[in-house]
């Protein structure tokens, strides 16, 4: 699931989720309880994370349109509109707003604490459910693959995501893990590859995006591989055989293809024979690395 708008407005907040519907986009709301009254943000999230920008463009038209309305009103009200008549209307509206408002907090005040489940594929089946403790969400979890069983567990600290759990598999195991920062953003994701319940490959990110990950190869306990990501991509990976820190295999990429490996035969820490690819992975040849003159292995 991916966060698209925050507002302080909870009316904006379900109008702007209504466009999203017309659009096709199933959209929520968090946050949207007694927390609001005290300046708290309502977040819109949804689901599909390839609508993301779709949604966006949406809700920035949207928002647009309101505020041609508004400068139209006002040039309105400029050529000759009542005074009186726009301070009555504002009245009004004022009035509304806080009976709606008093209304919802009324609500959240008193179900402080409570379970809110959700059909999100329209099945009459309830999929997603959100926990609330004193109007604050401290839990999604969620049913992917519609069989009657939660695999996702995502929770939360003040309203922001802290961890997540995940049956990616959907054996009733959990073998996936996610980890965030203090403003929600991923930091690490972690896998138990061979279902011993055991993490063997992290994924490490900067401001949620992936720079670097390790693996357990031998499933061991013990971290054997160490690689960087650019753009998605790798860059480089050292390979340790005897997961004692000495690389034994470096191996290096160009636009995410391997195509070069370089090997350190006998353990003494320099590089003594490459291994060279062509753009399909297929190995071209080998050739010895001459250590430089004057250098001692």
């Amino acid at each position: 699931m991916v966060n698209i708008y925050s507002s302080n407005n909870a009316i904006e907040a379900n109008t702007i989720v209504s466009f999203l519907a017309e659009a096709g986009i199933d959209a929520e709301i968090t946050g949207e309880n007694a927390s609001n009254m005290l300046g708290e943000k309502i977040e819109i999230w949804i689901r599909d994370d390839s609508a993301a920008q779709r949604a966006r463009e949406i809700i920035k038209e949207a928002l647009r349109e309101a505020s041609e309305e508004e400068r139209k009103h006002m040039h309105d009200q400029q050529q000759g509109s009542s005074i009186w008549t726009g301070f009555f209307l504002g009245v009004l509206l004022m009035f509304i707003l806080s009976s709606i408002a008093f209304a919802l907090y009324k609500g959240s005040y008193l179900k402080r604490d409570y379970v809110n489940g959700r059909d999100t594929n329209n099945d009459g089946k309830e999929d997603a459910w959100q926990t609330f403790s004193d109007g604050r969400l401290i839990k999604w979890t969620a049913d992917n693959n519609y069989d009657g069983k939660i695999d996702s567990w995502h929770y939360y600290i003040d309203g922001i995501i802290d961890r997540g759990e995940y049956d990616e598999n959907y054996d009733g195991k959990v073998d996936s893990w996610s980890e965030y920062s203090s403003n929600g953003l991923i930091k690490e994701s972690l896998r138990d590859l061979n279902g011993d319940g055991f993490p063997d490959y992290w994924r490490h990110y900067n401001n949620s995006i992936l720079e670097s990950y390790s693996t357990d190869n031998n499933f061991n306990g013990k971290e054997d591989e160490w690689g960087s990501i650019e753009n998605g991509l790798y860059v480089e990976s050292d390979i340790s055989f005897k997961e004692d820190r000495i690389i034994d295999k470096r191996i290096i990429y160009k636009y995410g293809n391997k195509t070069q490996a370089l090997l350190d035969t006998d353990r003494d820490g320099v590089f003594d024979k490459a291994v060279n690819y062509d753009d399909f992975g297929r190995e071209t040849g080998t050739e010895k690395i001459s250590v430089p003159s004057g250098r001692t292995p």
